[in-house]
């Protein structure tokens, strides 16, 4: 793909690959926009589900439109029929790299980056779609505004639009059984597979496991295999935040175990109220141009 050229946009470089496809750097040569692409396997883009959930990705975030929910700017097939996409292009860091390379994070920037990611499923949930597939790696920080850890949420592969109309719906169906996303951030009900409908509070439960990582430097469960794992999350209480890192407050501490409640029941029943806990009050939707919400009641 390198040189080659995709809409208004010549291919200059290979920035990661998956399973899936790859995503690449590209440029507008004439104005000079950086951009990224992001492509299918050409062998993959004959496997109906897969281009459904290609698809699913970029009309998901397309439909969202949230300022912590990267930019999705054209839509198109090349000439062998390989479905693309075109993303605004970041210049930063997943938090998954902050993580790696920073183990633990102080209390306060935790929150504040939490609320980013908040902010942002509190937008997808409204449109009527649950990310299912949170994880560290499809969080990505940069400098905006006078903030270091501006937070942009990627990757609606597998994301769920909780639609009404029956056709609709029957287009984003999985298959039965089927267990999808990253086991260390899914919930209970996702580790069931299709036996339990999974909604909002899957994201509370995978929110609730980044916030620990970024306060421990570790996720609640770690198994040898995915068996083991996906039973841990559901029949196993996670070892406390404070047990680990003592300096986490014991008030966030207690929010963050109810966050990662086994029962959907016993979470917090909507992201917005889940930050609400985290802030201190009620959760301001908007007005990220001066700054995330402080966490007044866990500042240290």
């Amino acid at each position: 793909m390198i040189g080659r050229t995709v809409g208004n946009y010549v291919v200059r470089s290979q920035i990661g690959m998956g399973g899936w496809g790859a995503v690449y750097l590209a440029e507008n040569p004439r104005i000079r926009r950086k951009v990224a692409i992001k492509m299918l396997h050409a062998d993959l883009a004959r496997e109906p589900e897969v281009v459904a959930r290609f698809v699913t990705e970029a009309r998901a975030a397309n439909e969202i439109r949230n300022e912590h929910i990267i930019d999705i700017l054209d839509f198109g097939d090349l000439p062998d029929g390989t479905p693309y996409f075109v993303m605004e292009w970041l210049d930063g860091r997943s938090l998954a790299a902050v993580i790696e390379g920073e183990k633990r994070l102080p209390v306060v920037r935790a929150v504040r980056i939490a609320v980013g990611v908040g902010r942002a499923l509190v937008a997808a949930h409204a449109r009527g779609i649950v990310h299912r597939d949170l994880k560290p790696e499809n969080i990505f920080l940069l400098h905006r505004d006078g903030d270091p850890d501006f937070v942009k949420v990627l990757d609606f592969g597998i994301a769920k639009l909780l639609v009404k109309d029956t056709h609709e719906r029957a287009r984003f169906k999985t298959h039965s059984g089927a267990v999808l996303g990253t086991p260390s951030y899914m919930s209970p009900e996702q580790c069931r597979g299709a036996q339990r409908e999974v909604d909002q509070r899957a994201d509370v439960y995978a929110l609730g496991v980044i916030l620990y990582e970024m306060l421990t430097g570790c996720v609640p469960f770690v198994a040898e295999g995915l068996g083991g794992l996906l039973l841990l999350h559901m029949t196993t209480d996670p070892k406390p935040p404070r047990a680990i890192e003592p300096s986490v407050p014991e008030e966030l501490d207690r929010v963050i175990l109810q966050a990662l409640a086994k029962d959907p029941q016993d979470r917090f029943q909507t992201v917005a109220a889940f930050l609400g806990a985290l802030t201190g009050g009620p959760m301001p939707l908007s007005g990220t141009r001066s700054g995330p919400p402080n966490p007044l009641r866990l500042r240290r």
